[in-house]
Parts: structure tokens; sequence; C-alpha cells
């Protein structure tokens, strides 16, 4: 679903930049984060967490338009590309049984 006039072009260019600045980064972030999946956006890191099911949850409630990247610490930086958190969610949602939206924040 495209929010706010966004077009999936201008996602993917948002994840390909997340991901340019992720790879420069990673050497810092290995010392203090590794394994851990790590939030990004307009080529910042937002947050940090132990798992992707609780980086997704953040992420999808926090940027609702969708121009987020979720990437895991590890030695290899791994392009997971545009549809990958939304892979995530549909299997986190099903999972669940019920809509993010609807939990208490």
């Amino acid at each position: 679903m495209v929010r706010s006039g966004m077009t999936d072009k201008a996602k993917q260019k948002a994840v390909d930049e997340n991901y340019e600045a992720f790879k420069k980064m990673l050497p810092s972030l290995l010392e203090e984060k590794e394994g851990k999946f790590v939030v990004l956006r307009n080529r910042e890191m937002v947050a940090s967490f132990d798992t992707i099911a609780d980086a997704i949850v953040f992420a999808s409630r926090t940027y609702e338009d969708g121009l987020f990247s979720i990437q895991q610490v590890k030695k290899e930086a791994v392009d997971l590309g545009y549809f990958s958190h939304a892979m995530c969610l549909h299997i986190i949602r099903s999972e669940q049984g019920s809509d993010l939206g609807n939990r208490a924040r």
C-alpha cells in the first residue's frame, strides 16, 4: 500500500540510501550492537532491538509512511531489500492472529 503519495520507487530509494548508510556505520555498530536489529530512517539509526519482530512493530507504528529499513548487525551487511519488512510484518500478523495497530502502544 502506498501512503501519503509515496511511490514504490521513492520507498526503494529510501531503503537503498539507508542500506548504504548502514554499511558505513557497520564497523562502529558491531562494537555495541552485534546481533541486534536496527531501524534506519533518513540514513540514520533510530533504534535497536533484540528481535526483528520488535523492530518491525516499532518501525511500522512510528513510520506509517513505510520509509524505514531494518538490518541485523552482523559482520557482513546483507541487503534485505524493499519488501523484507513487509514480508516479516505479514508473518508476525498471521502468527499473532491480530492487527498490530489495534494493540496498546
